[in-house]
């Protein structure tokens, strides 16, 4: 599930994946959406719409993933924690870093690889 989930992601045109990010992840409105990837929040939310539509098809359900805050290099980051159900966890899959140039997101670069957690203080296994 967790494999879906990141396809459908990196699937997403970048509008969608960083307006998904902004929104639902880091919790800014969609004011600050649209600003920061100069648009309008109406474009913004619509955005999000096909996003979260996207996540849905791909995955049945938003629970199988958590992702959490973080900074690699000064920059924006996401830790992803991928669901193991069997033994009621969520266990680290990868990061994601955004860059940023004149208060634009620039670009997206997502590394799938657990044994980065630890670079960046956080555990492993995170309980549900």
């Amino acid at each position: 599930m967790a494999d879906a989930t990141v396809k459908a992601i990196d699937d997403m045109d970048g509008k969608q994946r960083a307006v998904l990010i902004l929104r639902d992840v880091l919790g800014w409105s969609a004011r600050e959406t649209a600003a920061a990837l100069g648009s309008t929040v109406a474009a913004a939310n619509s955005a999000l719409q096909r996003a979260r539509s996207s996540l849905e098809r791909a995955r049945g359900n938003l629970a199988e993933i958590r992702l959490v805050p973080t900074a690699a290099n000064r920059q924006p980051a996401l830790a992803a924690y991928a669901r193991d159900p069997g033994a009621g966890v969520y266990r680290a899959y990868g990061v994601m870093v955004f860059a940023f140039e004149r208060g634009e997101i620039a670009g997206i670069v997502g590394v799938a690889d657990a044994a980065l957690f630890g670079r960046f203080g956080l555990p492993t296994v995170v309980e549900e």
